[in-house]
């Protein structure tokens, strides 16, 4: 390697490219075949970079790679947790409808049953109630009819009492009189009112 840095310091760089490459000299340019020394040039421009610089570029080219390989692999692991939250969600939604559905269901069908056995209580108080003034009615007419019939047989035994007193004699009828009539009369009175 040191024989290479011997053999590069003795070359007058600038001047290379005084030299003429192909044909002859041009006004200016020193005469001579500089090809041995341009091809020698370029190979130690090679080795050099190849050397120093070239090794830093792979290693700059690998980190990149790396890194754009860590990139790729995180934006691909976003993408899949995006489609995962993504069908995590969709099917969350679609159970949400479903519940929401299943709840509308169930609620229709309770507040329908719930309809349906107040319409029955109603139907039946209607129906007790029916009943209920019905026997209130007949209660009633019964109790007027006792009551009328009560009257009745108290008016009747009043004027059966007046009457008879006036025309049977108890001393010549003494069967009607055995219990006494006077007290069958006050007895039927006073329970009958």
């Amino acid at each position: 390697m040191t024989w290479m840095l011997a053999l590069a310091s003795n070359i007058n760089w600038l001047d290379l490219f005084n030299y003429p490459h192909f044909g002859k000299p041009a006004p200016g340019q020193f005469a001579g075949p500089p090809l041995v020394f341009v091809l020698l040039d370029f190979a130690l421009f090679l080795y050099l970079c190849h050397r120093f610089i070239g090794r830093a570029l792979v290693k700059m080219a690998r980190e990149e790679n790396r890194r754009f390989q860590e990139e790729v692999a995180e934006a691909i692991a976003k993408e899949t947790e995006a489609d995962r939250i993504e069908t995590a969600a969709h099917e969350l939604e679609t159970t949400m409808d479903q519940r929401r559905q299943a709840i509308a269901d169930q609620i229709r069908h309770e507040s329908g049953i719930e309809r349906e056995q107040i319409l029955g209580k109603a139907r039946t108080y209607q129906g007790m109630r029916k009943n209920e003034t019905l026997k209130q009615v007949l209660i009633k007419r019964d109790m007027m009819i006792r009551q009328i019939r009560d009257e009745l047989l108290v008016e009747s035994l009043t004027y059966l009492k007046a009457d008879v007193a006036g025309k049977i004699d108890p001393a010549a009828s003494p069967y009607l009189f055995q219990k006494g009539l006077d007290s069958t009369f006050q007895a039927t009175t006073h329970h009958e009112s």
